[in-house]
């Protein structure tokens, strides 16, 4: 017999006969524990399909929900009278966008979404609280991802459009400060953008917004020359983008708003020819676009913008029939949109400023009793608005305006005690918008404008009192303090620059009555 040789199948064979009961068992825990890995990763497997078609289907619900809240509204935003289903489809949708939010943890990709969903819902918000409210949360969401990928330029984009809604809601409610702060950080993100990518048209195109945006808030403080090297800025790139792709409505239809913004400027500055040419030039592309969609709102009510201010124009050039015609004009399309949606209060503040515009030019006219009947329209139409919204701050500057127009009105006409009534009331509404954002110029101006009616009206009241020389003295008195009120402002803000074109020569002409109420004051009563 042969030895059989040492090998490790032999040594394993001889130690399995020898230990049968304990080989089996090790046998048995080997196969359960191969089985368990086998089923654990099955079980995973399985886990990890369910979580990518679970993922799936959340995503394919979150587009749905998207689609029917994004593309619905944009089907019907330009529809005359979709206004209550617009205002349910916000409503829903940021219940939906709540929710999501609590879910959304770490999630960059679902973050984004809602910082985006966020922005368009704010910005289909009739009510500016709720609205900057709404923008705030996508602010903030942008501001995160930005820091977390700051290379990243979706995210800055997003936070570039975050910004430029903040600082508008900003201007709505009367915060220049807060408004000029947040157009310039999103100035800041959008030019390195576009720096980046110099071929990009929407880089371009969100830039022109920018600077489209910067020109309006500037204007509001003053600073028109500033406000003009702004506007021309975004027009330049309009005119660009609109010659690149001039298939696309909206490149026209933000063309039209810049040639508008530039004539702002130039009227501010006292060049009228160049403001309403550049108005014309806006009217005549909002009129080719409202000829390719008729029923489109948005279209009708940039029409309405373009007459108005090709009005202010005529009007400055001294062409007052030409300005009336314009206004009406204006006033037929902002009526009609109002009839259609009656619940859009951005529309009734529009026949309101038109209805005040009209009357001022009639009293220019010398046709007194139209003049009035019109700014009473405006009158209603604006106290309504304040009524629905007492925070708005662009309603109290209107009725500061109408309070003002109807208390000279009233002074022409004689009646000097409704004249008071008035003109106090205007004062009070210019001081209150003053105060609120003491940047602004607009509150200023006019504030000066009334006090400068208050010293028209007592100047009125001393002459009615003639042969009385203590009344006489007094209102004498009155008028020379409303008139020395309205000149310190008119100083203060040629000092800091803000007074150019137009209102260039008010602190003379105010001089001029202070100087005639000295006169009167020292030669004493009228007999």
């Amino acid at each position: 017999m042969r030895a059989r040789k040492d090998t490790f199948d032999y040594r394993a064979s001889k130690f399995v006969q020898r230990n049968k009961l304990r080989v089996a068992a090790a046998a048995i825990i080997f196969v359960t524990l191969v089985a368990g890995v086998v089923a654990t990763i099955r079980e995973a497997r399985i886990a990890r399909a369910e979580r990518a078609r679970a993922e799936h289907r959340f995503s394919d619900v979150r587009k749905l929900a998207n689609s029917f809240m994004f593309e619905f509204h944009d089907a019907i935003k330009d529809l005359p009278g979709s206004l209550k289903a617009r205002q349910l489809v916000v409503q829903k949708a940021l219940t939906y966008l709540d929710n999501l939010a609590q879910e959304a943890g770490d999630d960059k990709a679902l973050q984004s979404e809602l910082a985006v969903s966020y922005d368009k819902i704010g910005s289909l918000t009739f009510d500016v609280s709720k609205s900057l409210e709404i923008h705030l949360k996508a602010l903030s969401l942008n501001e995160a991802l930005v820091r977390a990928e700051p290379a990243n330029t979706k995210y800055q984009e997003q936070l570039a459009a975050s910004y430029g809604y903040v600082a508008d809601l900003s201007r709505q409610s009367g915060n220049i400060s807060g408004a000029l702060d947040n157009r310039k950080k999103a100035q800041d993100v959008m030019e390195v953008l576009a720096a980046s990518e110099p071929s990009n048209i929407r880089f371009r195109s969100q830039l022109a917004d920018v600077y489209e945006e910067m020109s309006m808030t500037l204007t509001e403080i003053g600073q028109i020359l500033q406000a003009m090297e702004q506007g021309r800025k975004a027009l330049a790139i309009r005119e660009v983008v609109a010659k690149t792709e001039p298939a696309k409505a909206e490149y026209r239809f933000s063309l039209a708003l810049d040639y508008i913004l530039v004539g702002g400027a130039l009227l501010e500055l006292g060049e009228n020819a160049g403001a309403l040419e550049n108005y014309r030039k806006a009217l005549t592309v909002s009129e080719s676009l409202l000829a390719s969609d008729a029923i489109s709102s948005r279209y009708r009510r940039n029409i309405w913008v373009c007459y108005s201010r090709v009005g202010d124009a005529l009007i400055r050039t001294g062409d007052l029939t030409a300005a009336l015609a314009s206004y009406r004009k204006g006033l037929s399309f902002i009526e009609g949109l109002a009839a259609a949606d009656p619940d859009d209060k951005g529309h009734a503040r529009g026949i309101s400023v038109t209805y005040l515009k009209i009357g001022n030019v009639l009293a220019g006219m010398g046709k007194t009793g139209a003049a009035l009947e019109s700014c009473r329209k405006a009158l209603a139409i604006s106290e309504n608005l304040l009524a629905f919204d007492p925070s708005k701050a662009e309603t109290r500057l209107d009725l500061a305006k109408i309070y003002t127009s109807m208390g000279g009105l009233f002074t022409s006409f004689g009646d000097l005690a409704k004249a008071q009534d008035y003109l106090r009331k205007g004062q009070e509404r210019f001081e209150e918008s003053a105060k609120s954002d003491p940047k602004a110029v607009t509150p200023r101006k006019g504030l000066a404008t009334a006090y400068a009616s208050i010293g028209e009206l007592q100047a009125r009241l001393a002459l009615h009192a003639s042969g009385i020389n203590r009344i006489q003295t007094e209102h004498w008195r009155e008028a020379r303090l409303s008139y020395q009120k309205s000149l310190d402002i008119w100083r203060e803000l040629r000092e800091s620059g803000r007074l150019i074109g137009a209102d260039a020569g008010k602190p003379e002409e105010i001089a001029r009555e202070i100087a005639k109420c000295d006169a009167a004051i020292s030669s004493g009563p009228t007999p």
